[in-house]
């Protein structure tokens, strides 16, 4: 889920640099983003590349982005994309290789879906002109991604770790620093929008999605007796939460999870692959089930029908019985959970333009429906 690992990757004089890049890029990864394209970066990430972009320099030495005004600078932002457990278990206990592929491949496009929204929608720097100062939309950015299998307790944990770099290239040609608020505030939106594609790519494969509460989702006929054996990270955090809510009682139970995942986070050790494998198939032989049963079990699930609604008109309905006006995250994140399974973002903005219901108020950044748009008439009338 995107933002349950959010980390400021900053700028120090220090071995932290060192760690960071030695963590990122022990593992392939491949440079994304148009401002990849910019500055020439095609393909696998190597590590030379990916320290002096961190201190914010090209990889032939050019400075892109000066260091701020006491010397220290973000270096950039880790966007994790982790996919639900029973998506994990499948992939590295159950499925054959060229189902394991797909599935890689699903999971991967899906990340790919998300930062592509993400550059179009919220990629920002600031531009001075005759003393003023404004923000102004870039469309560009560089991105890093590296794709592991194991949560820090070793469990089976398919996720993406998406590092975006702190430049963007402005329409005068210029590499500037980006706005780091949009990154931030949409977060938990763009990890929605991550859920959805995945969901769908997951059902194109055969599988049923089941919806969960708060918009997640896990692969309908997964024992879970079996999700809850390769579940060491969440209950950790869990039992994290507990403790700390009773500290803070009044903090978000988002914000207590964030603080909870980094309270019981150990660093993360390399082990083998094989002897991975050899310690999930011993936990496996419990439940005493044939891989291949369970895959029967797992397609044999009556699959979700996609009905011809416009859950953009659902949502905008259902948030306008609390606020006058809404976001245009706060409406697409309400019908991305209403959808799940079903639809996906970009589907999503197609339906808005269908949406009976739907009007702007704000140039395309706040919307309310017909109902309240008449009420609110009345009001100003009376």
């Amino acid at each position: 889920m995107a933002g349950s690992y959010y980390e400021v990757l900053t700028r120090s004089k220090d071995k932290t640099q060192q760690q960071h890049a030695d963590y990122y890029t022990r593992k392939p990864g491949e440079w994304h983003g148009k401002t990849a394209d910019y500055l020439g970066l095609r393909g696998p990430v190597s590590q030379e590349d990916f320290e002096r972009l961190l201190i914010g320099q090209s990889s032939s030495g050019e400075e892109l982005v000066q260091a701020g005004v006491n010397g220290g600078r973000r270096a950039g932002y880790d966007y994790t994309f982790s996919a639900p457990k029973s998506f994990s278990i499948l992939t590295e206990l159950f499925a054959k290789p060229e189902l394991k592929e797909q599935l890689y491949a699903a999971h991967a496009r899906a990340v790919k879906t998300t930062l592509d929204y993400l550059e179009k929608h919220y990629a920002q720097a600031r531009i001075t002109r005759a003393g003023e100062t404004r923000t102004i939309d870039t469309g560009n950015l560089l991105y890093a991604t590296f794709i592991e299998n194991t949560s820090r307790e070793h469990d089976p944990q398919v996720h993406t770790h998406s590092v975006i770099f702190n430049v963007t290239r402005r329409p005068d040609g210029q590499f500037r620093a980006i706005m780091n608020e949009p990154l931030h505030n949409h977060k938990m939106f763009l990890g929605q929008v991550y859920r959805n594609e995945l969901a769908q790519q997951v059902a194109e494969l055969g599988f049923t999605v089941e919806q969960k509460p708060k918009g997640l989702f896990e692969i309908k006929g997964m024992p879970e007796a079996i999700i809850e054996e390769f579940s060491t990270r969440s209950d950790q955090i869990e039992t994290a939460m507990d403790r700390l809510r009773q500290r803070y009682p009044a903090m978000a139970a988002t914000k207590l999870r964030e603080l909870a995942a980094l309270e019981t986070r150990n660093a993360k050790k390399d082990i083998a692959q094989s002897d991975l494998r050899r310690n999930w198939q011993q936990r496996l032989a419990q439940f005493k089930i044939a891989p291949e049963r369970l895959l029967e079990q797992l397609r044999a699930q009556e699959s979700i029908t996609r009905k011809a609604e416009n859950h953009i008109d659902r949502a905008l309905d259902l948030l306008t019985q609390e606020e006058s006006v809404v976001s245009r995250e706060q409406l697409l994140a309400a019908a991305l959970k209403l959808s799940l399974g079903r639809k996906t973002v970009g589907e999503l903005q197609v339906e808005m333009g269908a949406a009976k219901n739907l009007r702007t108020v704000t140039e395309n950044k706040l919307f309310t429906s017909r109902q309240m748009q008449l009420l609110e008439r009345d009001i100003v009338r009376q």
